[in-house]
């Protein structure tokens, strides 16, 4: 009997030591790393109906240059270094008026670019379901790295849309909201 209970006390210290240890592992892994979410500025665009008529394939609604202060971040955060950068949220709506939904919206996309000419363009999220009855629609977000475009400081937003029934009036006043998410590595 003494034995059994000798083993059982041996095989639950091995267990509960093996399954510290693979805590540890994550833990270090999970403090390891920080994540910083950045607020992108707001950015207001309008759409005239004259882009909309007689068109059926993808338009470009707008592109505006971000400028993300990555010094200060990083610096804030004590490292010197920007491990990877995606996009954790982007959202397109209807500002003005308020009134008008999307249903002027097939689908839409936005890219993002290290240069102003978008010479290459990556696609960093898209809608293809916008509910005809809502006046925003929230993006879904590629798996994409934007570190580069990051590390300059100044990089390239375009917003495309699939045109869908025509604009209610002459003029929307749109808006694009976003965050990035930075990784920074601290050791």
């Amino acid at each position: 009997m003494k034995i059994h209970i000798r083993l059982f006390i041996l095989f639950a210290i091995l267990t509960s030591t093996a399954f510290f240890f693979q805590s540890c592992d994550e833990l270090t892994e999970d403090i390891s790393t920080v994540k910083v979410k950045v607020p992108i500025e707001r950015q207001t665009f309008t759409v005239d109906s004259a882009l909309f008529a007689q068109k059926t394939n993808e338009v470009i609604l707008a592109q505006f240059a971000v400028d993300i202060n990555l010094d200060s971040i990083i610096e804030a955060n004590g490292v010197d270094f920007l491990d990877q950068g995606t996009f954790s949220e982007l959202v397109i709506g209807v500002l003005d008026p308020e009134d008008v939904d999307l249903s002027f919206l097939e689908a839409a996309k936005v890219t993002v670019s290290s240069t102003e000419s978008f010479e290459e363009e990556y696609i960093v999220a898209t809608v293809t379901d916008i509910d005809e009855e809502q006046n925003s629609a929230n993006l879904i977000i590629n798996d994409l790295s934007v570190t580069d475009q990051l590390r300059q400081h100044v990089f390239y937003i375009r917003v495309y849309g699939q045109p869908g029934e025509p604009l209610p009036v002459n003029v929307v006043t749109m808006y694009v909201d976003g965050v990035v998410c930075l990784t920074i590595d601290l050791f």
